[in-house]
């Protein structure tokens, strides 16, 4: 449970915050139209559906959502942003499942199981975190909070060496590396495993890749069409704030406003390179010979991912370029080639993504029946903040219901849903 004090502080700035961008800046514009002698309709954003034919649109029930309004506060993608990194956590008692990876390092997989003392389990979902995330995130926590209470039995997929999982062979993080995802779902997480241990639960397995996270899901989903695999490893996927083309994310990530999130994940990397540094000062394919071939010496002088990825992730990947390497994670790609529905999740005001134009949404989804998009007009990076109230009592952001009621509604298509209204994260 989180404390009360790190509550408290989080609902003062967050009050702080509303107050700022709503209602003052309400009453400023209206003062400014007043003297000018405007009248300016005010709207809420909507949310925004793309898709082409009926295949996407009836899986995701997509015509339910079309033209919805975002009534969560419309901050600034920014804002959204920051408030979604300072929300309080709420550590989860998991259960841990090992299984031994393709380089023999453990793969941890963190479960939260769902009651099903008084109803049947609703669905399996996997989730995929992004850049330097796992299973105690506040972002995951939330997600499977709310799941837990939608009967969703839950599955935290951890890179390896993040949080308080080990690294024992020298492995980078990196959005190409999808050897582990095709070891667990052969192994652990195989429809024939999760049948076993879960019943008819298995009949309805999604997976949720968040930020970089997607990417990783993006890319494992194309390899396993393009491999053709009999028994697909998952029934549909949700891709959330990912970027969908990594080398505009890298661009977006170097001009000067977003500079705080490019620090931030500097430092994140550089943590994971300290914390292992007796087993990455091994790491081949990479040449850092004017910084002594001293890979923290290396990460320590670094001002971007971009230079990141250029000298170690393309190489320790083994990609000629950077450009290669930014070719082959590329979701709108990886979209063209899945067999399974896939729908992605995008803030339109997402500070680290990039600006995408909207033909490339539709390019895909012309071309890939099964994938869709949404996109709200609101959310930031992984944000989608509801007021200080709501977010006080653990009310679910509209990202968090969206997934579980899609969950959920495909388990029991039959039945009439049951109601979420008043339903709390903790």
């Amino acid at each position: 449970m989180t404390s009360l004090k790190e509550k408290v502080l989080f609902l003062l700035l967050h009050t702080l915050i509303h107050i700022l961008v709503i209602h003052f800046w309400n009453v400023v514009r209206t003062l400014v139209d007043g003297i000018f002698g405007k009248r300016r309709r005010r709207s809420r954003g909507v949310i925004e559906v793309v898709a082409h034919g009926n295949t996407s649109k009836v899986f995701f029930s997509l015509d339910k959502v079309e033209k919805l309004f975002y009534l969560s506060p419309p901050y600034d993608g920014r804002i959204n942003t920051v408030l979604c990194a300072l929300r309080p956590n709420w550590p989860i008692s998991y259960t841990r499942e090992v299984v031994n990876g393709v380089d023999d390092n453990p793969i941890c997989l963190d479960w939260l199981i769902a009651d099903t003392s008084e109803r049947d389990a609703r669905g399996i979902l996997i989730i995929v975190p992004g850049l330097a995330s796992w299973s105690q995130t506040n972002y995951i926590q939330r997600c499977v909070l709310l799941a837990h209470r939608y009967g969703i039995h839950c599955c935290v997929f951890n890179c390896k060496g993040l949080g308080d999982t080990p690294l024992t062979t020298p492995r980078m993080i990196s959005a190409s590396w999808t050897g582990d995802l095709h070891k667990t779902f052969s192994t652990a997480l195989s429809r024939e495993a999760l049948s076993r241990k879960f019943g008819t639960a298995a009949n309805n397995i999604w997976g949720a890749g968040f930020s970089l996270g997607g990417v990783i899901m993006s890319k494992f989903l194309k390899e396993c069409a393009l491999q053709g695999v009999k028994s697909q490893p998952l029934d549909a996927a949700l891709i959330i704030n990912s970027p969908l083309d990594m080398e505009e994310t890298s661009r977006t990530l170097n001009e000067p406003q977003n500079a705080m999130y490019q620090r931030k994940m500097i430092s994140n990397v550089i943590q994971f390179v300290t914390k292992h540094i007796d087993v990455l000062k091994n790491v081949k394919e990479i040449d850092l010979k004017e910084h002594d071939n001293d890979i923290l010496k290396f990460m320590k002088s670094l001002r971007s991912l971009q230079e990141f990825d250029v000298h170690i992730n393309a190489p320790h990947n083994g990609f000629a370029t950077v450009k290669d390497f930014y070719d082959a994670v590329n979701v709108f790609t990886s979209l063209r080639h899945c067999n399974i529905p896939v729908l992605c999740l995008v803030a339109e005001d997402d500070p680290v993504i990039g600006s995408l134009p909207s033909n490339a949404f539709d390019d895909v989804a012309s071309c890939n029946k099964l994938v869709a998009f949404v996109k709200f007009p609101y959310g930031g990076h992984l944000g989608f903040c509801r007021s200080p109230m709501e977010e006080w009592n653990g009310e679910p952001s509209v990202m968090e219901m969206f997934i579980c009621d899609l969950i959920s509604s495909h388990k029991h298509m039959e039945e009439m849903k049951e109601p979420t209204e008043g339903i709390c994260l903790y």
